[in-house]
């Protein structure tokens, strides 16, 4: 059986003496089936939960939630004149989801306070682009960041 969700997830970045840097969460494990590694700030829209609440004001709520971030400028990925979103595919028994992400840009003010909250993550790092697609271990994450860094240094027409 498969189920569609929606989800969002912040590219979130600053500018450090002319240099971009972005923020990644190490993700940890909680359930067997979870996955360890470095991501960016993201979550599921659920539908019923939220009815009448908007996918900004979910990137708002998670960036919030698993990152501290609540003065910072949000706005949507757009690419080729639309929203950005990706898909990706995955199996908690005893069903397999199928997930529409929707990407947004969070220029984080300097003044926030970054902190995890634990839950899901346990650290969090800045790192330049380069290390920062190191760290990405998932195809859908490095192309996102690809896309994000050419529109945030205005070297992609959208």
């Amino acid at each position: 059986m498969e189920t569609l969700k929606k989800g969002v997830i912040g590219i979130s970045y600053q500018f450090r003496e002319r240099e971009l840097y972005f923020l990644l969460l190490h993700r940890k494990k909680r359930l067997e089936q979870d996955w360890i590694g470095w991501e960016f700030p993201k979550g599921t829209v659920e539908e019923d939960a939220i009815k009448g609440k908007s996918l900004y004001q979910n990137m708002k709520d998670e960036a919030k939630e698993e990152a501290n971030i609540v003065k910072s400028n949000i706005r949507p990925l757009m690419h080729n004149g639309k929203h950005y979103t990706y898909e990706y595919v995955f199996y908690r028994p005893p069903e397999t989801i199928k997930k529409l992400m929707f990407v947004y840009l969070i220029n984080v003010d300097r003044s926030e306070e970054i902190r995890v909250n634990g839950i899901e993550h346990d650290r969090f790092m800045w790192r330049n682009y380069g290390y920062t697609k190191l760290f990405l271990k998932k195809y859908n994450l490095k192309r996102t960041l690809e896309i994000a860094k050419k529109v945030i240094t205005g070297k992609y027409s959208y």
